[in-house]
């Protein structure tokens, strides 16, 4: 399954000016909630492709796994679904 966030992401940089300027919300409240959200789709998009191959494992690999609260939201996903997964960390170089 793809995944393709090139519309949030305009989205949220056409927004985000105005957003700031109202002072009713700071950068990091917005990237909180950008991160919230994409995580949010790719852990989705994960669970359904599980199912969709009938598979109980999946192996994350590259930079953006390692990302801490992405591994928080896996594992939240893990133990409700009954699934496992694993990181592949990139090699140091």
């Amino acid at each position: 399954m793809d995944v393709s966030f090139s519309g949030i992401l305009s989205y949220i940089e056409e927004k985000a000016p105005s957003l700031i300027a109202s002072g009713g919300y700071s950068p990091a409240d917005l990237c909180f909630s950008l991160q919230e959200t994409l995580f949010a789709m790719l852990v989705e998009t994960t669970e359904r492709a599980m199912a969709h191959c009938g598979s109980q494992e999946v192996l994350i690999v590259g930079g953006v796994g390692c990302n801490k609260r992405l591994q928080v939201r896996l594992s939240e996903s893990a133990q409700k679904c009954r699934l496992n997964w694993r990181l592949l960390s990139p090699r140091r170089r």
